[in-house]
């Protein structure tokens, strides 16, 4: 029995160190599976606790056929309204081969598992950094389960694989957010919005969806970054930014293209749509002034907007014709939009 168990840990744990990021999800899942198969028990499961909101929830589970899953039921559970579990399980793992025997300081959590028909469970803690980040646990629903002290000291040890494979994952997902954000503004930079922005347009041919694009500069930011040095044109373009969130859809993909241009991609977005998104940007920027050094600065951008044709195969066509558009607005003056027509016409819109 122990040397199948070791086999298996270590399999286990290959398969993490191997799982691409992405699958992390599906291979938790799958190896709750074949743990709670091996201890025969009726569901197994993971939960994450949250430092910032003091809650924990169940992020994983496996049920046997036949069991009512409970992930959907158990999310974002105060951690305060469960003293004695947590105090158990900070240190060690929580063994219950009988729940009904569960002491009086117990009495909440005692409630709970009988009223998801648990007769007997273990949980194992998860750490990071000596900090209890979650749990393992393991739940016999049909009978009581007697737990084999082998055995938990293996299940600990699967506990911990599975603890490292979820911080691993969480710092590579830092990363690779870190790969595709703009470290001043935190939009997507423009590796971030082509790899989000070519998936949209490729959707959008298929479905025969509109998709527009607008593209602004904002204005005269050297003449801030001359006057009153780099730092405070940092704080304009992160002003800028701001508003770029604030005035669109959460389904729109924002990126920094490059030093004072910034990006949008507006999914389901007509010409009308699109010019008129581009319009409430440019008109609550203009509205808008920072204080630098004691003064009061203006802000105002620039931008092109262009609509996905059926001619448009590629992101970077979409993003020409924006920058038309965008060169005539500046051209005319600044702080105004153009819109790119085919055969090189623009119109202006406002």
């Amino acid at each position: 029995m122990r040397s199948r168990f070791e086999e298996m840990l270590t399999n286990i744990s290959t398969r993490f160190i191997n799982v691409d990021n992405e699958d992390i999800d599906n291979e938790i899942i799958s190896v709750l599976k074949h743990i709670g198969q091996f201890e025969n028990v009726d569901r197994t499961y993971v939960f994450r606790i949250d430092p910032k909101t003091k809650t924990m929830s169940n992020t994983h589970e496996w049920c046997r056929e036949g069991i009512t899953p409970k992930i959907h039921a158990v999310q974002d559970l105060p951690i305060q309204n469960y003293h004695w579990f947590i105090e158990q399980i900070t240190c060690d793992p929580l063994i219950i081969s009988r729940v009904n025997d569960l002491p009086l300081a117990a009495s909440i959590e005692k409630k709970i598992f009988q009223s998801h028909g648990i007769q007997s469970l273990a949980n194992f803690p998860m750490w990071v950094n000596l900090e209890l980040v979650g749990f393992v646990g393991f739940d016999a629903v049909t009978e009581e389960h007697t737990w084999d002290m082998e055995n938990i000291a293996m299940l600990q040890q699967f506990a911990n694989i599975i603890s490292n494979a979820i911080e691993r994952s969480r710092l590579l997902k830092i990363l690779e957010d870190r790969a595709i954000r703009d470290e001043l503004t935190g939009v997507l930079n423009r590796r971030g919005f082509l790899q989000i922005a070519n998936t949209e347009l490729i959707r959008g041919r298929r479905y025969h969806h509109p998709i527009g694009m607008i593209l602004l500069d904002m204005d005269h930011l050297k003449r801030i970054n001359d006057t009153y040095g780099h730092a405070a044109g940092d704080v304009a373009l992160l002003e800028i930014s701001k508003f770029c969130i604030k005035n669109t859809r959460e389904i729109d993909v924002i990126g920094r293209w490059g030093g004072d241009e910034f990006v949008i991609l507006l999914p389901e977005s007509d010409e009308e749509s699109t010019i008129r998104a581009a319009t409430r940007l440019q008109q609550n920027i203009s509205e808008r002034t920072i204080q630098i050094l004691g003064q009061e600065i203006q802000l105002s951008i620039s931008a092109g907007v262009a609509l996905a044709e059926k001619d448009i195969t590629t992101i970077d066509e979409l993003f020409k014709n924006a920058d038309s558009a965008l060169y005539l607005a500046k051209e005319a003056g600044r702080n105004r939009i153009k819109a790119y027509q085919a055969f090189d016409q623009t119109t202006l819109t406002f």
